[in-house]
């Protein structure tokens, strides 16, 4: 039996709050999202939704950029707050929560005035045809590392941007952590480029012209294509130990 759809928010959006509660407020908005498409006006998705990304522009280092999160995080905890919210199956003493939170990023910035001078979609998306489909791809699965992916899938997100922030070595240090970052960021760039073509509609490549292959018969698929899909897995999965190896060493540098 299908659940209802106030039941689907729900459970959407306790899950999120759990990610959000780990600090993992990005892969929360994620999921709060997939409860709004289900209940658009769901009050405590809207609500918990900014919430995670008043957390999220705290740790944004671009001042323009946490801005415009912040702007975005005020939309949604007004959303939530208006007379069209659905409550229904969520806690109303929640408003109060969200209404502070609302009232402190009004007492930093024009919420309206910085969305009405930052369009969202224009901005280029490439050249080629191919390239603008790559992007589009990685935005609607949000794929950029880029803290603007939280307002959502737009044209403004659709970069690499995500750096270092300042740190401090002795003069003479070479610039170990920048080079360190730098080789796991463009891992990842690969890895992400590998999952895109290897999940397009398939096409025999000439790569795969004229190669001898046993048939075992316990039906493998073989094919450049298929190749793509497990470096992109191999890549990601050892950007794990990379990233966790940086992050100790970044942190013992201070």
């Amino acid at each position: 039996m299908r659940l209802a759809p106030v039941t689907q928010a729900s459970i959407f959006t306790n899950l999120a709050t759990s990610f959000s509660s780990f600090g993992r407020g990005l892969e929360a908005i994620e999921l709060y999202d997939a409860a709004l498409e289900v209940v658009p006006q769901f009050a405590m998705a809207l609500g918990n939704r900014g919430g995670a990304m008043e957390t999220l522009f705290r740790n944004i280092p671009d001042p323009g950029h946490a801005t415009l999160v912040a702007a975005y995080a005020h939309m949604n905890l007004k959303a939530a707050l208006a007379s069209n919210a659905v409550w229904q199956g969520g806690d109303r003493s929640a408003s109060g929560h969200f209404a502070k939170i609302a009232r402190y990023i009004e007492s930093k910035i024009d919420p309206e005035k910085t969305i009405a001078a930052n369009p969202l979609d224009e901005f280029s998306l490439g050249r080629s045809n191919a390239e603008k489909g790559y992007r589009r791809w990685a935005l609607k699965n949000n794929f950029f590392l880029n803290p603007l992916t939280a307002i959502g899938p737009y044209a403004i997100a659709a970069t690499d941007l995500v750096n270092l922030p300042p740190y401090i070595s002795p003069v003479g240090d070479p610039p170990t952590f920048i080079a360190w970052f730098n080789q796991m960021k463009q891992e990842y760039i690969a890895s992400r480029w590998f999952l895109y073509e290897g999940t397009q509609p398939k096409q025999k490549h000439f790569v795969d012209n004229e190669v001898f292959l046993v048939n075992t018969l316990d039906y493998p698929v073989f094919g450049i294509q298929v190749e793509k899909l497990r470096a992109s897995f191999r890549i990601a999965f050892g950007l794990l130990d990379k990233v966790a190896g940086f992050i100790n060493a970044y942190g013992r540098s201070g």
